[in-house]
């Protein structure tokens, strides 16, 4: 995973807190706070899974984290929920997707 496609004004350590929210608000929080221009993967809210049939949301996360930075936070969540950071070839987006 190439943290520094997010860019150096994620190396701020600051605290980082979410109770219970979903996965895609708060990698959208983090994007939104640190003004990175990322885009993140509509599949990271919900996706479907062929084996049940079913559409599911993003899970709830809850992490109290006080040293660390934006870029630690993002690559962290991206490696514990199968989530890669890419440079789309065609438009030079960086975008947050799953790694399947």
């Amino acid at each position: 995973m190439d943290a520094s496609l997010l860019g150096s004004n994620t190396n701020q350590i600051v605290p980082i807190v979410f109770q219970e929210a979903p996965l895609d608000e708060a990698l959208k929080n983090l994007i939104e706070q640190n003004h990175l221009n990322v885009v993140l993967d509509p599949k990271v809210s919900s996706y479907f899974d062929p084996t049940d049939h079913t559409v599911h949301n993003a899970p709830a996360i809850s992490i109290h984290w006080s040293k660390i930075t934006a870029r630690q936070a993002i690559v962290a969540l991206c490696e514990n929920y199968d989530l890669i950071i890419v440079k789309d070839s065609a438009t030079g987006d960086i975008r947050i997707k799953p790694k399947n």
